[in-house]
């Protein structure tokens, strides 16, 4: 029996199962990918492809560098699962950024905290400009 296949697994150890049950801040970053995925190929199952994927590109934080193309050049990632993974790391992003409104800047730290999501990724030197408030809250 294959346990990569997430039919096969006891239910308490399937990634949908798990996150319903401990959370999604608790499972790892190949559980969460392959609820993402949803399905493998032939060869391999959905936690293997996962897996896989997160290998050959260098680990979750270069998920978002990647194009379409990329992603989907890679063993059992199609157009459509590419898709699904920009537009969900596009989702943290924008979430994120909504939570930047409520922010106050107090220190160098905290630019720091609101800028290196953003900026870990860029792949040449960008100038932003912060703007605040009288009371030092993100206006933009």
């Amino acid at each position: 029996m294959r346990l990569d296949i997430i039919k096969e697994m006891p239910i308490h150890e399937r990634p949908r199962e798990r996150l319903v049950e401990v959370g999604a801040k608790n499972l790892l970053d190949y559980e969460l990918l392959a609820i993402l995925l949803g399905t493998g190929i032939k060869q391999l199952g959905v936690i293997d492809v996962a897996k896989q994927l997160l290998h050959d590109i260098g680990g979750l934080s270069k998920l978002g560098d990647l194009s379409v193309e990329e992603l989907a050049s890679n063993r059992g990632i199609g157009d459509a699962k590419a898709v699904i993974l920009l537009a969900s790391i596009e989702l943290g992003k924008r979430s994120l950024s909504q939570w930047r409104e409520t922010v106050r800047i107090a220190s160098a730290w905290d630019v720091y905290q609101l800028l290196q999501p953003d900026a870990r990724t860029l792949k040449q030197e960008v100038l932003w400009g912060l703007y605040l408030d009288t009371k030092s809250h993100l206006i933009s």
